[in-house]
């Protein structure tokens, strides 16, 4: 999806690198890359699930 999108990928040791073209100026951190990501997938094909865990009561 990285390269659909114009990024520059880069895998090596079960890691991949992204470059960002300087024309996307929007993206900064991780997370922009992972909303790239989801824009292009799809958010409706994103499952949502709520949080597991185990419940406590408060005071």
């Amino acid at each position: 999806m990285f390269e659909r999108l114009g990024f520059g990928v880069q895998f090596a040791d079960d890691l991949f690198t992204v470059s960002i073209p300087p024309r996307r100026w929007d993206i900064h951190i991780e997370a922009d890359l992972i909303e790239e990501v989801a824009r292009i997938y799809g958010y409706d094909n994103i499952p949502s699930t709520l949080p597991t865990g185990r419940m406590t009561v408060g005071t």
